[in-house]
């Protein structure tokens, strides 16, 4: 059984959704990054509720993922539909 998201959607499916998710303009500049901390958080979320808090959490903390991040309702909608997370 899957505990995590990351676990979930596999490292393929991480790359996936940053992919999907990041602006365009932003893309190749802050794709290193935005696989290492969003791997991070959905290695610690184990719902779209918790992933929620974290990247708000994140959000807060931090100009440069204000600046990089993947969009969340982009996230959520691509786990959703591609990855049937709840």
């Amino acid at each position: 059984m899957h505990t995590t998201i990351l676990q979930r959607v596999g490292v393929v499916g991480l790359l996936r959704v940053v992919w999907a998710t990041t602006p365009i303009l932003f893309r190749m500049f802050s794709m290193p990054y935005s696989l290492v901390v969003y791997g991070d958080l959905l290695a610690h979320a184990k719902s779209l509720d918790e992933l929620l808090l974290l990247h708000g959490d994140l959000y807060n903390e931090s100009v440069l993922f204000r600046l990089l991040r993947p969009h969340y309702s982009s996230v959520r909608h691509v786990l959703k539909e591609e990855y049937a997370v709840k």
